[in-house]
């Protein structure tokens, strides 16, 4: 019993994290760093896809936006084209 409401609990954390990414994406809530360092990963995003949103998520300690990060980085083209966009609202959004 104790490893299926292990299990279950998991299973509402994974369900809660998807949850919070889809709604970071949806609502286009970028990193919010102090100025200069949101400019610079803001840069960096859209040249190294997704690594500014990564690097900002491990500052922030916030795993969505690491999880963000990681699917810029893997997600061919659309990957990209949304790692430049939001890159661009980072660097927009100081």
């Amino acid at each position: 019993t104790a490893a299926v409401a292990a299990a279950a609990s998991s299973s509402k954390e994974q369900d809660r994290m998807c949850g919070s990414v889809v709604a970071k994406t949806k609502a286009r809530d970028v990193p919010h760093l102090p100025r200069l360092l949101q400019v610079i990963l803001g840069i960096v995003n859209i040249f190294a896809f997704g690594v500014g949103v990564i690097i900002a998520g491990i500052l922030n300690c916030d795993l969505s936006d690491i999880i963000i990060g990681i699917l810029q980085l893997v997600i061919p083209i659309v990957g990209w084209i949304w790692a430049v966009y939001w890159g661009v609202l980072m660097v927009i959004r100081t």
